[in-house]
């Protein structure tokens, strides 16, 4: 058990700023005195470098892309809407991070299909067609289901 005149020290000596449950887990393997939860609370809740970390989101896991074997074997393909005034579509070659940006009237399935078609038959020239939406919403009808294999593309 602590003496109360030297529990303040005790608390600076144990608070690191990893988060009131952390620190409490570590009094609990090394201090006691009545209320230590109580005091632990307080010093985390005045603790102005504790109160920015409190409630950071954590860091999504990275996941990184393999790196394409050759050039326009992978494509990344966005809109950015209205952007200068313009809706633009933004199609990037992930092995030469070479953007092309093509500005487009509407941003629905055929109009991006289009320029894509494009784009892959007079540019690329290959017989590889990536799709990787990352959500549903994303470019996928059935329109686009259909149209790699009406271009001879393999989508994966």
């Amino acid at each position: 058990m602590i003496p109360a005149n030297l529990r303040k020290q005790v608390l600076l000596i144990l608070h690191e700023h990893f988060g009131m449950q952390r620190m409490k887990q570590l009094a609990r393997t090394a201090v006691y005195w009545p209320d230590i939860d109580a005091d632990i609370m307080d010093l985390c809740r005045k603790c102005i470098t504790c109160a920015e970390h409190q409630n950071k989101p954590t860091k999504a896991a990275v996941h990184p892309w393999m790196l394409p074997e050759k050039s326009w074997s992978r494509i990344h393909v966005d809109h950015a809407i209205n952007f200068m005034g313009y809706n633009w579509l933004v199609v990037i070659d992930s092995y030469m991070k070479y953007p092309c940006i093509h500005v487009t009237q509407s941003i629905s399935t055929k109009s991006t299909i289009d320029l894509l078609g494009q784009g892959l038959q007079q540019t690329i020239g290959q017989k590889n067609f990536k799709s990787t939406a990352r959500s549903k919403e994303s470019f996928i009808s059935r329109v686009l289901l259909t149209i790699p294999q009406q271009m001879g593309l393999q989508n994966a």
